[in-house]
């Protein structure tokens, strides 16, 4: 799907105190805090990534097409609100769709978004006439997916190099995926 970051998020679903617990670093010992913050957001990437979730609050936007007809328009999962809908109309204008005119599906794993009515006409050899933006995650973050933000980051901080191959690279891994697998959106 061709989904794309509007507004970054804000707030993380851990805390950089979180990791320095984690690290066994010192309160006092802050020198190295922007890079603990970035291995916290490299590790919540991953972790979105490797489950199809998100995690922290963030615009994401849509570029696409309608399905034909009333075809549920699948989105991803996590979705908070739906903020906007444009397409471009068969003329070549640029049109918004009510909110009245669909309903926002936040109840399935995958969000959704269903028309009341037939999807309007849009302009025709256009590859991507549809753009939505849209809110997802946040929330109270599950106990799994804090722990593997945390042992991914922590284990980030202890081997820094990137030629780190062996038991502890894979023991991270196995941790981190069996923590997560049972948060995995599969398509189907």
């Amino acid at each position: 799907m061709p989904f794309f970051v509007v507004e970054q998020p804000t707030v993380e679903p851990v805390s950089l105190n979180d990791l320095r617990a984690q690290c066994r670093i010192d309160e006092d010992f802050n020198e190295e805090d922007e890079l603990l913050k970035t291995y916290i957001i490299a590790a919540r990437e991953y972790c979105e990534e490797y489950t199809g979730r998100h995690y922290a609050e963030k615009t994401l936007g849509y570029l696409g097409k309608f399905p034909a007809g009333q075809g549920h328009l699948e989105l991803t999962p996590n979705i908070n609100e739906v903020l906007f809908i444009e397409y471009l109309d068969s003329a070549g204008g640029n049109t918004s769709i009510s909110a009245d005119d669909y309903i926002v599906d936040l109840v399935s794993i995958c969000g959704a978004v269903v028309p009341l009515t037939d999807w309007p006409a849009t302009k025709a050899n256009h590859p991507q006439p549809v753009t939505i933006h849209f809110e997802c995650g946040g929330g109270e973050c599950k106990h799994v997916v804090k722990q593997a933000i945390l042992l991914l980051a922590s284990h980030w901080h202890q081997n820094r190099e990137g030629s780190v191959i062996g038991v502890a690279s894979k023991e991270a891994e196995y941790s981190v995926h069996s923590l997560l697998a049972g948060q995995r959106v599969v398509n189907l």
